[in-house]
């Protein structure tokens, strides 16, 4: 028997199934409802975790479609506080699409109390979304 402190069942489950050659589908998951972004959050930090890339490669694909339909999705905030929080600087997939994301619709998020209070709370968030912004606004 092997003790997994901390980790969602779900995401071991999801985990299994990638290690076992089962693909990482968001349709067909048992655990959510197919909109929300934040059981592959825990999936993606979990694979962080434990290193599978490619797992991570699909969870970021999964999670790069349900992003693009909503900007402010209900589980916005506990999910970018998932990743900024167990995720490295220096990742580039969730991270980024996150931050995008979070730039793309600031106007509106900036109003959400629970948002500012995770800028707040996790200053490199803050510092990141001012960064990508004024990089978007030179761009123009």
């Amino acid at each position: 028997m092997i003790t997994l402190h901390g980790d969602e069942p779900f995401a071991v489950l999801a985990i299994l199934r990638f290690l076992y050659g089962l693909p990482y589908e968001a349709e067909e998951a048992h655990w959510h409802d197919g909109k929300t972004m934040l059981p592959h959050a825990k999936v993606y930090t979990l694979a962080e975790k434990y290193e599978l890339e490619n797992l991570k490669a699909q969870v970021h694909r999964n999670m790069a479609k349900l992003i693009q339909f909503s900007g402010d999705k209900p589980d916005l905030i506990e999910t970018v506080r998932e990743i900024i929080t167990k995720s490295p600087d220096t990742d580039t997939m969730a991270r980024k699409l996150l931050i995008d994301h979070c730039v793309e619709f600031l106007s509106g998020l900036s109003q959400n109390a629970d948002f500012v209070a995770l800028l707040e709370e996790c200053g490199a968030l803050g510092a990141a979304v001012i960064t990508s912004q004024q990089a978007e606004l030179r761009a123009k």
